[in-house]
């Protein structure tokens, strides 16, 4: 990973079943269960989190606890990050300020991250933070459990684990993860001292023009696409997604 941040060649070696891993392989109970009753593990242990662990960090309601399962359906759907704390507030029926301490609470649990939008402190606490899952098989088996298996899905808990490993990243060096709000931008800001690397998830993508209109408004002067191509350049460079992942 190293090497990958400084825009260097790696070698292609990936992990053995890498699809399995981002969907369920990072669980060690996935070692000796079918995919289908991981599923069914998680959400259990899922249902002990909300239920107990969420309590401790606020005083919640029956009533509100149980709106937690249905916020994070939503922000398990792989349109659900497009969501502001308004909108699922209208939504799910509760109060913006509930909405904002039941996402805090479940950051505190362990189960997702907020990234705020890039820029000052004080102008990233006037906006919703972009919510991701810190244990991605969580967000794989909500989304089994209302059957969704479209095409994106995938590529959406791929953005999670690279978002995942971005998070590891930023905290192991100091560092800040953050996203730039704009239309057409990049998924990840991520700042490293006085560097700045634009990141941007994709399959498919062979495209550079979100990271490039990214860099140039962040002032980054790397950037990487995470996705099926292999190339590097000087500021930008292509990695296949099974080398990002196995990378770490």
């Amino acid at each position: 990973m190293p090497k990958i941040l400084k825009l260097k060649e790696v070698p292609l070696a990936v992990l053995d079943d890498v699809v399995e891993y981002v969907k369920v392989g990072s669980m060690p109970l996935s070692l000796e269960m079918e995919e289908w009753a991981v599923y069914e593990r998680l959400v259990t242990m899922l249902d002990r989190v909300i239920y107990r662990d969420l309590r401790e960090v606020y005083d919640f309601d029956a009533e509100t606890l149980d709106k937690a399962f249905n916020l994070l359906y939503l922000l398990a759907n792989p349109k659900g990050e497009r969501f502001s704390y308004e909108k699922l507030s209208k939504t799910l029926g509760l109060a913006k300020g509930t909405v904002i301490k039941l996402v805090d609470a479940l950051e505190k649990a362990g189960i997702v991250q907020k990234i705020p939008i890039h820029g000052p402190i004080s102008k990233a606490t006037r906006k919703s933070p972009k919510v991701k899952f810190l244990t991605v098989p969580i967000k794989s088996a909500l989304l089994y459990r209302i059957n969704i298996n479209r095409e994106g899905v995938f590529a959406s808990l791929l953005e999670d684990v690279v978002a995942f490993y971005l998070y590891l990243i930023a905290r192991e060096r100091n560092g800040r993860l953050s996203y730039e709000p704009s239309k057409g931008a990049a998924n990840f800001v991520l700042e490293l001292g006085n560097e700045k690397i634009v990141v941007e998830v994709g399959l498919g993508k062979e495209k550079k023009g979100q990271v490039e209109r990214t860099m140039e408004r962040v002032g980054a002067e790397k950037g990487i696409v995470v996705g099926r191509k292999y190339e590097v350049g000087d500021r930008i460079a292509f990695y296949p997604w099974q080398l990002f992942v196995s990378a770490l």
